[in-house]
Protein backbone atom coordinates (compact mmCIF):
# COMPACT_ATOMS: atom_id res chain seq x y z
CA UNK A 1 0.00 0.00 0.00
CA UNK A 2 2.85 2.41 0.60
CA UNK A 3 4.27 2.24 -3.37
CA UNK A 4 0.55 2.88 -4.55
CA UNK A 5 0.45 5.84 -1.97
CA UNK A 6 3.77 7.20 -3.02
CA UNK A 7 2.77 6.75 -7.00
CA UNK A 8 -0.67 8.37 -5.81
CA UNK A 9 1.22 11.58 -4.55
CA UNK A 10 3.86 11.55 -7.30
CA UNK A 11 0.82 11.71 -10.42
CA UNK A 12 -1.25 14.01 -7.83
CA UNK A 13 2.27 16.27 -7.62
CA UNK A 14 2.66 16.27 -11.51
CA UNK A 15 -0.61 16.66 -12.86
CA UNK A 16 -0.34 19.83 -10.96
CA UNK A 17 2.83 20.72 -12.01
CA UNK A 18 1.42 20.41 -15.54
CA UNK A 19 -1.52 22.48 -14.86
CA UNK A 20 0.01 24.90 -13.07
CA UNK A 21 2.63 25.28 -15.95
CA UNK A 22 -0.36 26.09 -18.62
CA UNK A 23 -2.57 28.32 -16.36
CA UNK A 24 -0.19 30.11 -14.13
CA UNK A 25 2.75 30.74 -17.35
CA UNK A 26 2.93 34.14 -17.99
CA UNK A 27 5.23 36.18 -20.43
CA UNK A 28 6.95 39.67 -19.14
CA UNK A 29 5.21 42.19 -21.85
CA UNK A 30 7.04 46.19 -21.76
CA UNK A 31 7.02 48.76 -24.38
CA UNK A 32 10.01 49.78 -25.70
CA UNK A 33 8.65 53.46 -26.09
CA UNK A 34 11.39 54.74 -28.27
CA UNK A 35 10.46 58.24 -28.05
CA UNK A 36 10.02 58.48 -24.13
CA UNK A 37 13.89 56.29 -23.77
CA UNK A 38 15.47 58.27 -26.58
CA UNK A 39 18.45 59.91 -25.30
CA UNK A 40 19.22 61.88 -28.94
CA UNK A 41 16.60 62.63 -31.88
CA UNK A 42 17.85 63.81 -34.97
CA UNK A 43 15.27 64.73 -37.77
CA UNK A 44 12.69 61.80 -36.19
CA UNK A 45 9.04 62.45 -35.06
CA UNK A 46 6.85 60.14 -33.74
CA UNK A 47 4.01 61.13 -36.09
CA UNK A 48 0.28 60.91 -35.02
CA UNK A 49 -1.60 57.84 -35.99
CA UNK A 50 -4.20 55.29 -34.94
CA UNK A 51 -1.94 53.20 -32.96
CA UNK A 52 -0.71 55.70 -31.00
CA UNK A 53 2.44 57.39 -29.77
CA UNK A 54 5.80 55.65 -29.71
CA UNK A 55 6.27 55.34 -33.19
CA UNK A 56 8.81 56.75 -35.53
CA UNK A 57 9.15 58.53 -39.04
CA UNK A 58 11.94 60.21 -40.69
CA UNK A 59 10.81 63.74 -40.74
CA UNK A 60 9.56 65.88 -43.66
CA UNK A 61 12.25 68.27 -45.01
CA UNK A 62 15.06 65.65 -44.56
CA UNK A 63 16.78 62.65 -46.13
CA UNK A 64 18.31 61.49 -43.00
CA UNK A 65 18.15 61.29 -39.31
CA UNK A 66 18.27 59.12 -35.92
CA UNK A 67 16.81 57.97 -32.55
CA UNK A 68 18.76 56.63 -29.58
CA UNK A 69 18.12 55.48 -26.40
CA UNK A 70 18.12 52.91 -23.73
CA UNK A 71 15.45 50.45 -22.11
CA UNK A 72 15.62 49.69 -18.54
CA UNK A 73 13.67 46.13 -18.63
CA UNK A 74 13.77 45.86 -14.15
CA UNK A 75 15.08 41.97 -14.33
CA UNK A 76 18.44 40.41 -15.77
CA UNK A 77 16.39 38.12 -17.76
CA UNK A 78 16.52 36.58 -22.14
CA UNK A 79 14.11 39.37 -24.00
CA UNK A 80 12.99 39.20 -27.63
CA UNK A 81 12.80 43.14 -28.98
CA UNK A 82 10.32 43.34 -31.63
CA UNK A 83 8.54 45.94 -33.75
CA UNK A 84 6.13 46.13 -36.95
CA UNK A 85 8.17 48.46 -39.72
CA UNK A 86 5.63 49.37 -42.20
CA UNK A 87 6.08 51.13 -45.23
CA UNK A 88 4.58 53.95 -47.23
CA UNK A 89 1.27 52.92 -48.86
CA UNK A 90 1.44 54.70 -52.17
CA UNK A 91 5.45 55.06 -52.36
CA UNK A 92 7.86 52.42 -53.28
CA UNK A 93 11.80 53.98 -52.66
CA UNK A 94 14.12 51.09 -53.00
CA UNK A 95 16.90 53.59 -51.68
CA UNK A 96 15.04 54.58 -48.85
CA UNK A 97 15.64 52.87 -45.71
CA UNK A 98 15.71 52.39 -41.42
CA UNK A 99 18.67 50.34 -39.80
CA UNK A 100 18.08 48.90 -36.42
CA UNK A 101 21.16 48.56 -34.07
CA UNK A 102 21.04 47.01 -30.30
CA UNK A 103 23.71 47.36 -27.97
CA UNK A 104 26.45 48.12 -30.67
CA UNK A 105 25.94 51.06 -33.01
CA UNK A 106 29.79 50.64 -34.84
CA UNK A 107 29.13 51.01 -38.55
CA UNK A 108 28.09 47.71 -40.42
CA UNK A 109 27.07 46.29 -37.19
CA UNK A 110 23.20 46.89 -37.39
CA UNK A 111 20.63 43.87 -36.64
CA UNK A 112 18.33 44.64 -39.00
CA UNK A 113 18.06 46.41 -42.16
CA UNK A 114 14.08 47.86 -43.50
CA UNK A 115 13.52 49.14 -47.28
CA UNK A 116 10.69 51.05 -48.69
CA UNK A 117 9.55 48.89 -50.88
CA UNK A 118 7.23 47.31 -52.35
CA UNK A 119 4.82 49.70 -50.90
CA UNK A 120 1.95 49.38 -48.31
CA UNK A 121 3.97 46.41 -46.84
CA UNK A 122 4.73 45.61 -43.09
CA UNK A 123 7.75 43.86 -42.40
CA UNK A 124 8.38 41.92 -38.53
CA UNK A 125 11.59 42.88 -36.51
CA UNK A 126 12.59 40.64 -33.93
CA UNK A 127 15.98 40.74 -32.11
CA UNK A 128 16.85 38.65 -28.77
CA UNK A 129 19.19 39.88 -25.97
CA UNK A 130 20.11 38.66 -22.41
CA UNK A 131 20.02 42.01 -19.72
CA UNK A 132 18.49 43.64 -17.64
CA UNK A 133 18.50 46.88 -20.07
CA UNK A 134 19.34 47.53 -23.94
CA UNK A 135 20.67 50.60 -25.82
CA UNK A 136 18.65 51.17 -29.37
CA UNK A 137 19.85 53.20 -32.37
CA UNK A 138 17.30 53.81 -35.63
CA UNK A 139 18.72 55.46 -38.45
CA UNK A 140 16.85 56.78 -40.86
CA UNK A 141 17.73 57.52 -44.97
CA UNK A 142 15.32 58.28 -47.82
CA UNK A 143 15.91 60.21 -51.54
CA UNK A 144 12.47 61.59 -50.58
CA UNK A 145 11.99 65.10 -48.41
CA UNK A 146 8.08 64.33 -48.38
CA UNK A 147 7.43 62.85 -44.69
CA UNK A 148 4.12 61.33 -46.02
CA UNK A 149 6.62 58.54 -47.91
CA UNK A 150 9.07 57.58 -44.75
CA UNK A 151 8.97 54.25 -43.39
CA UNK A 152 7.44 53.95 -40.05
CA UNK A 153 8.76 51.72 -36.97
CA UNK A 154 5.97 50.86 -35.10
CA UNK A 155 5.63 50.70 -31.43
CA UNK A 156 8.26 48.36 -29.56
CA UNK A 157 7.32 45.80 -27.05
CA UNK A 158 10.24 43.71 -25.32
CA UNK A 159 8.99 40.33 -23.79
CA UNK A 160 10.54 37.54 -21.82
CA UNK A 161 9.56 34.30 -22.25
CA UNK A 162 7.01 32.17 -20.49
CA UNK A 163 8.03 28.86 -18.82
CA UNK A 164 7.90 26.24 -21.26
CA UNK A 165 4.88 23.47 -20.25
CA UNK A 166 6.29 20.95 -21.95
CA UNK A 167 9.58 20.93 -19.62
CA UNK A 168 7.02 21.51 -16.48
CA UNK A 169 5.21 18.07 -18.12
CA UNK A 170 8.86 16.25 -18.22
CA UNK A 171 9.23 17.22 -14.47
CA UNK A 172 5.79 15.74 -13.33
CA UNK A 173 6.45 12.71 -15.11
CA UNK A 174 10.05 12.25 -13.70
CA UNK A 175 8.21 12.44 -10.26
CA UNK A 176 6.08 9.74 -11.47
CA UNK A 177 8.76 7.35 -12.66
CA UNK A 178 10.46 7.95 -9.17
CA UNK A 179 7.80 6.48 -7.89
CA UNK A 180 6.83 3.52 -9.91
CA UNK A 181 10.81 2.77 -9.23
CA UNK A 182 10.70 3.06 -5.68
CA UNK A 183 7.11 1.05 -5.46
CA UNK A 184 8.81 -1.75 -7.53
CA UNK A 185 12.26 -1.87 -5.03
CA UNK A 186 9.64 -2.03 -2.64
CA UNK A 187 7.76 -5.24 -3.74
CA UNK A 188 11.04 -6.94 -4.04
Amino acid sequence: MTGFKSMAVALAVGIYTVTAGFSGASATIIDANWFSNATTVVNVIDPPGPNGPERLRLQGGFNSGFVEGTVMLGSVDDWTISATIRTDGQFDIPTEYVRIFIDDFTMGSHVAEFLNTPSATSYFFSHSITGDQFNYRFEFFSPEIREDAHLIVGRGTVASPMPEPGTLAIVGFGLIGLSMVRRRRALR
